[in-house]
């Protein structure tokens, strides 16, 4: 009930704020206020594509991507989902950015109390340029993360910089990391024999992110099929969701 309340919440003032970017995006074109509506319109596009990313984790039918070669399988988020994500942060960049050098000399007509001057300007540069290079990588990547599986071992892309880790290195993987908070969402935590939990969240995969993790956890425990990675077979497995069965049927 908390989750689904928070969704909600989260949902109204997404479409409250984009009302409102959409608004004022049209007063200000029929003024001339060109660069304002270049801000305000790219503010009510991030904040429609991220409303819809929440309905679409929250509601939609996500599918999994993966893909195989002979270096190994690379599974990436649901292809909309992720989209839609990516749309939303470029352009919630973009609109900060254009804000934060336009605003500070006057050519943005955006009513802002004067306590806050100087400090939303400020904010803004600051979120353009945290944001800039994690919409840089989600591109250069093609997509958010991604999840590689090879014979060796996986790697993780999130964040900065990929995590990696070898099969033989690995103590457990489970929901969280000992002795530490759960995640927020869906995660695969690779307990490694160092003390390292290198975590992905992997709840924008599939649902629950369950068939994902079932297949980690397959060719962590199941080092004779790790063949399967390089030639296509782990890619139908996955698209089947069969590694339970697998499981029973090894034992």
């Amino acid at each position: 009930m908390k989750s689904a309340g928070t969704t909600i919440f989260a949902v109204l003032f997404c479409l409250v704020t984009g009302i409102l970017c959409a608004a004022w995006t049209i007063t200000t074109l029929s003024r001339g206020g060109y660069l304002t509506a270049l801000v305000t319109a790219a503010g009510a596009v991030s904040v429609a594509a991220f409303t819809l990313w929440i309905l679409r984790m929250k509601l939609g039918e996500l599918t999994v991507r993966v893909t195989s070669t002979p270096e190994g399988t690379t599974v990436r988020p649901d292809r909309l989902g992720d989209l839609l994500l990516r749309t939303s942060m470029s352009s919630g960049v973009s609109a900060m950015a254009v804000f934060a050098v336009l605003e500070p000399i006057g050519l943005i007509d955006i009513p802002i109390p004067h306590s806050a001057r100087y400090y939303i300007p400020f904010m803004s540069a600051v979120g353009a340029l945290s944001g800039a290079p994690v919409v840089i990588r989600a591109f250069a990547r093609g997509s958010m993360s991604y999840l590689r599986l090879t014979r060796k071992g996986f790697e993780f892309a999130e964040g900065r910089h990929p995590e990696r880790g070898r099969w033989d290195s690995v103590q457990d993987i489970a929901h969280r990391a000992p002795d530490r908070p759960a995640p927020k969402g869906p995660s695969i935590v690779m307990v490694m024999r160092d003390g390292a939990t290198p975590t992905i969240a992997v709840g924008a995969y599939s649902p629950e992110g369950s068939a994902v993790r079932r297949m980690v956890q397959f060719y962590w425990k199941h080092p004779d099929h790790r063949d399967e990675l390089m030639d296509g077979r782990a890619v139908q497995r996955l698209r089947d969701d069969d590694f339970g069965q697998a499981r029973r049927k090894l034992g």
